[in-house]
């Protein structure tokens, strides 16, 4: 029965017009709400929930234990899965890589961003929150980001594991006892620039900024602005209903 389903979704996709494409993956134990678009060419798993008024662009592969909430947007040639929920209302770019991950609603997942990791860990995005062209991010040690957090483009990395021990020893590329993997936490409000790489075990705190280029290698406060190569405080921030403020710290001789 399930290969019948899966055979049935496959020949299917290609179907016009969509509405025959959209039957047929309901007839392959689809579940598809109304007013959805599935272009030609995708391919959708098992155990797979699509909302209403979802749009998935030409060549998208929905893998297994996906589920897709209403009116979100998934961009040409994109993966998504296993193992993944979306929210509502949620973009996602062209030739993006999502794996074993939860976004909230109305986040908004650029181009070219890709999910990688060789253990069950997990990606949490929350609401609001924007990941940027080219950006890496790794589920080996868990990832928590919170809402309204923008990781500005191109091309941020989060790590939660390193192969340093494993290198220096001379392992076997699949041996992998000798890394170390630690969970990375961004809180809400928090503005990350283009370049900049979040080392394992690192948690940045609410309403700071780390500036473009910059290497986290250790927890960044609350209502801070970091950076350079290791980050290093730069200034204190204010924030009134007025106005924000980026005051310079004091330095002492």
């Amino acid at each position: 029965m399930r290969l019948a389903s899966k055979i049935i979704r496959r020949v299917w996709s290609f179907a016009v017009p969509n509405w025959k494409r959209c039957l047929m993956l309901r007839l392959g134990g689809v579940k598809i709400g109304k007013g959805t678009y599935i272009a030609w060419g995708s391919r959708i798993g098992d155990k797979v929930i699509i909302g209403k008024s979802v749009r998935l662009n030409k060549d998208c592969i929905i893998g297994n234990n996906v589920e897709i909430g209403d009116y979100t947007q998934i961009g040409k040639g994109t993966s998504v899965g296993p193992n993944v929920l979306i929210g509502k209302n949620v973009r996602i770019g062209r030739n993006t890589h999502i794996a074993n991950s939860i976004i909230g609603d109305h986040s908004f997942i650029e181009s070219g961003v890709f999910f990688t990791g060789f253990q069950e860990g997990k990606i949490k995005i929350g609401k609001n929150s924007y990941i940027g062209i080219y950006s890496v991010l790794d589920w080996s040690g868990d990832i928590e980001i919170g809402n309204c957090v923008h990781i500005a483009g191109p091309s941020v990395g989060i790590w939660t594991h390193t192969s340093v021990f494993q290198a220096l020893s001379g392992d076997k590329l699949s041996d992998n006892r000798k890394k170390q993997v630690t969970r990375v936490k961004i809180e809400d409000y928090v503005y990350i620039g283009g370049n900049s790489t979040i080392y394992p075990g690192v948690k940045i705190k609410s309403h700071s900024v780390v500036l473009p280029n910059t290497a986290v290698n250790k927890d960044v406060d609350a209502y801070l602005m970091v950076g350079g190569s290791p980050a290093s405080p730069k200034r204190k921030i204010e924030i009134t209903d007025e106005k924000i403020k980026f005051i310079k710290l004091r330095t002492t001789n």
